[in-house]
């Protein structure tokens, strides 16, 4: 899996993080629109890639650092978003501070979008309500891999909620990871034809809010906690939370998320139902009665816990 990576990587910047061995970790952010370069945080390093709409943009760039001369140096490296700090509340010196402030982890991972840990059962049922058909494709990619299809329905743990390019990992992890997507497209390959072409030609973007792509990086981007949870054993996992900012609606939220950590630590089935009764209420308030009526059969996929 080849990256074409724009131009040579910029030094690292000066006075940036609380640590001195800033060479031994680096944060680069992936800048698509030139005119957001400006906006970029100083304790990131930029990076350009030729091709805005590949479907693996983001393993393709984390995993071509493998192979770049100038990361040899790294034990850790990541690629964020160019408006990760935006979304996530965070600059980049206190991103990159709560990584050294943690050590001993091989991963470091984080969610921008904390309402959707709190409102969904995972990325997946989450990805069904955007990208319609998304489960039932992702139904038979997994099957091919040999992957349980269990983590389709199953609840997620806050503490896993990542997508593919919100993450900082070691050099092993990274090795590691590019290998699992490798193999996942050798066996996306070996699928038949007309699945091929629903994967990549069938648009599975109703709402036009990503240039009408198709199935497969949605369901690529989902694939870091599958890849996390398959490997609990191997790689530790560091989640680092989104800041929180106090209103009515953040408040319920948190309230949400609390209470479907609780159903899944407990394997609580009566807990999970308090939840999602909890949460088609809140939705209801949110984006109205009918969403929730339009989406019921999706958002109450609940599958037993006990």
């Amino acid at each position: 899996m080849n990256a074409n990576i724009n131009g040579k990587l910029a030094k690292a910047p000066k006075g940036s993080v609380v640590s001195p061995d800033l060479d031994k970790l680096r944060v680069f952010q992936l800048i698509l629109d030139q005119s957001k370069k400006r906006s970029a945080d100083p304790a990131f390093t930029k990076l350009s890639f030729s091709d805005a709409k590949d479907p693996l943009i983001w393993p393709k760039i984390s995993c071509g650092l493998l192979k770049r001369e100038e990361t040899k140096s790294y034990d850790y490296w990541g690629v964020l978003s160019s408006d990760f700090c935006q979304q996530f509340g965070m600059n980049g010196e206190a991103f990159i501070a709560e990584i050294k402030q943690n050590p001993g982890f091989d991963v470091y991972i984080a969610n921008p979008h904390v309402e959707i840990e709190s409102l969904y059962q995972n990325l997946w049922v989450q990805g069904e309500i955007s990208h319609p058909k998304l489960l039932l494709v992702s139904q038979h990619i997994f099957k091919a891999l040999g992957l349980k299809g269990d983590y389709l329905l199953h609840p997620l743990a806050s503490k896993w909620w990542v997508t593919g390019n919100a993450c900082v990992g070691s050099r092993k992890f990274w090795t590691s990871y590019c290998k699992f997507i490798t193999e996942v497209v050798d066996v996306v390959n070996t699928m038949p034809i007309g699945f091929k072409r629903v994967l990549f030609q069938v648009s599975a973007d109703p709402n036009g809010l990503h240039q009408g792509s198709g199935y497969f990086p949605f369901f690529v981007e989902r694939l870091m906690s599958v890849f996390l949870l398959e490997n609990s054993k191997k790689f530790k996992t560091y989640k680092i939370q989104k800041p929180f900012e106090k209103t009515r609606a953040s408040v319920q939220i948190a309230d949400l998320l609390f209470l479907k950590d609780a159903a899944i630590a407990q394997k609580s089935d009566s807990t999970y139902k308090a939840w999602a009764n909890y949460r088609n209420l809140f939705l209801s308030t949110v984006k109205g009665g009918e969403w929730v009526k339009k989406n019921a059969k999706t958002l109450n996929l609940l599958v037993s816990l006990s």
